[in-house]
């Protein structure tokens, strides 16, 4: 697959919001969709490079599975070992059971589930816990072991495989749309599937079909994700509706950009193509960070 720097400068334009968000800044209170952003961006890559490997016969679930864990592990695992020790030495006790329970589930890719269970992600208490934020980890963890079982199970009929995949795109927006539940809506990827999805089907129509850059639609695309995060609420409540747009936006920028287009070329610029080179290390140490500084002002 052909390497696209304006995806890789759309993480930035993901990763930044979230953090923003995080930290209270006036202005980005729609900052949180930033993780949607990066839901369609990883199914859509995700889908992509099994796709390829499929068609070319090097696919191996066990290889698939293998990468993943490689790619998302070793930077958990050493952001989960700093934490561990300085939590050691600043929480305590009782926080520092319920650290210990995160750190188990962020671990076993579960977080999501956990928080659902617990604390919730929009409690105050949530914004003490130094690892709350790999509740997105745990979703597409699970969604990545989900996705290459399907593409196997339908791959040799692909009309069918669209729509499969249509048809749990569909469900899971209407369980996004009718539930009443915020945090069960926000972190179980019953409800998150379809954004996935989103990214899923994306990949599947360009593995078939050229889709030449159009400015005006990747343009417009832009600004559904920036509008989002300005004014997240303009419009409604409803989960599904208002994440509505980013997920689209994101979609129109990988359909309708490409590295030579204006959008490509504005998200190409070298502090956007860096910061999104780094998106992962900074969504994992930005939170932990922030953590720990409102604790420490909590115990002055």
């Amino acid at each position: 697959m052909i390497f696209r720097s304006d995806i890789n400068g759309l993480r930035a334009l993901a990763v930044i919001p979230v953090l923003f968000f995080h930290a209270h800044l006036q202005g980005f209170e729609g900052g949180f969709l930033g993780v949607d952003v990066f839901f369609v961006i990883s199914g859509f890559l995700i889908t992509s490079i099994i796709l390829k490997d499929m068609e070319t016969k090097q696919f191996s679930l066990l290889s698939f599975w293998n990468k993943r864990i490689r790619r998302i592990f070793p930077a958990l695992i050493f952001i989960s070992i700093i934490v561990t020790i300085i939590s050691i030495f600043t929480m305590l006790p009782y926080d520092l059971k319920n650290y210990g329970q995160s750190l188990f589930a962020t671990i076993f890719s579960a977080n999501n589930i956990l928080l659902y269970l617990t604390s919730g992600y929009w409690s105050l208490a949530a914004e003490f816990k130094p690892l709350y934020h790999t509740w997105s980890l745990g979703v597409e963890d699970q969604y990545y072991f989900l996705i290459p079982l399907l593409i196997i199970l339908f791959f040799n009929k692909f009309s069918r495989l669209v729509l499969f995949f249509s048809f749990l795109f569909v469900v899971s927006f209407i369980l996004s749309f009718t539930e009443t539940n915020k945090e069960m809506n926000f972190l179980i990827i019953s409800h998150r599937l379809w954004e996935l999805m989103a990214g899923s089907l994306v990949a599947l129509y360009i593995s078939k079909y050229k889709v030449n850059s159009n400015n005006i639609m990747a343009s417009f695309g832009l600004l559904l994700i920036i509008y989002s995060y300005a004014l997240p609420y303009s419009f409604t409540n409803n989960q599904a509706l208002y994440t509505l747009l980013p997920v689209l936006g994101t979609v129109l920028i990988i359909l309708y950009s490409s590295n030579k287009s204006t959008v490509g070329k504005l998200l190409s610029i070298k502090p956007l193509l860096f910061i999104g080179t780094i998106s992962y290390s900074i969504y994992l140490f930005h939170m932990p960070l922030l953590a720990f500084l409102r604790l420490s002002m909590e115990n002055q």
